[in-house]
């Protein structure tokens, strides 16, 4: 039976540790997409047909997923775009991939045991045969909240705020699990995106396929919602969007603070989402600039 509860987030940190081996773990250095997809499945192992193929019969459903994942992980700035088709580390996700393989995050290529490296050989891996290994404990980072990963989904499921980041926020900046919370929130663009994917495969009327899956969450709440509270705010003036932005409209999944004029925003209220930034009244932001 297939398994069609795999998400972005699952794939996310085989992705990281596929792209860090495939580079060396050297930041900004590319490889092609394509390159990562069976070694991810590999990795999280899973068959890359485990999911079929999308709705457009062409696209395998673990390569889409995985593709997913990459925009979650650069969303949180772990990895880039290097030009099309062409996806690479940040420093950041560099560092990440090596704490996670064991190595030392702030060391180099030339530290990387020759049969850890991609273009190792069997030649090279021989050199290790016979070799008396010693295995030492991984030092792992303390997590601030808790280093049971489902305790901490638990807690973002009952935050107030959740959907609300802002990177201006001191709130948001001291909250422990905010890394958490961003995860989260792109595994739920994720699910919106499959829901939708599923009903054009039931021939329902769905946005354009161009769409970004910001725009599908904007679709998606306001399909489901069904209140409609008028928006307020404008006490400090209007927030400009930066032209590299991100901005959608949505409706507030639950009572939450606009980040310019910092007054509440009411649960179903029309709001507008900014990327970085978090959740603002209507009145409180300009139109952004096409």
């Amino acid at each position: 039976m297939t398994n069609t509860k795999m998400t972005p987030k699952e794939f996310a940190p085989h992705l990281v540790a596929v792209l860090g081996r495939l580079t060396e773990y050297t930041p900004d250095k590319s490889v092609h997409h394509e390159s990562t997809y069976a070694p991810v499945c590999t990795a999280y192992g899973v068959d890359e047909d485990a999911l079929g193929v999308s709705s457009n019969g062409t696209t395998k459903g673990t390569h889409r997923q995985i593709g997913l994942a990459m925009r979650q992980l650069r969303d949180h700035g772990l990895t880039e775009y290097a030009k099309r088709g062409h996806w690479a580390l940040t420093a950041k996700g560099a560092a990440q991939a090596r704490a996670d393989a064991g190595l030392d995050p702030q060391g180099g290529p030339e530290e990387i045991p020759e049969a850890a490296r991609a273009d190792s050989t069997a030649e090279d891996e021989y050199e290790y045969e016979g070799a008396e290994i010693l295995h030492l404990p991984v030092a792992r980072g303390h997590h601030p909240y808790s280093e049971d990963a489902y305790i901490r989904s638990l807690a973002v499921e009952r935050v107030a705020c959740f959907g609300a980041y802002s990177s201006r926020s001191d709130t948001c900046k001291a909250c422990p699990i905010q890394t958490d919370c961003g995860s989260a929130i792109s595994a739920r663009k994720a699910e919106i995106a499959a829901r939708f994917d599923a009903a054009e495969q039931a021939g329902v009327q769905i946005p354009s396929k161009d769409a970004t899956v910001d725009e599908l969450i904007a679709k998606a709440s306001t399909d489901e919602t069904k209140a409609k509270v008028p928006a307020r705010g404008g006490k400090k003036g209007k927030y400009t969007p930066r032209g590299d932005q991100e901005v959608a409209p949505a409706f507030a999944q639950r009572e939450t603070v606009c980040v310019q004029c910092d007054e509440v925003v009411a649960k179903d209220a029309p709001c507008t989402w900014v990327q970085d930034e978090g959740i603002f009244h209507n009145d409180c932001i300009e139109p952004k600039n096409s």
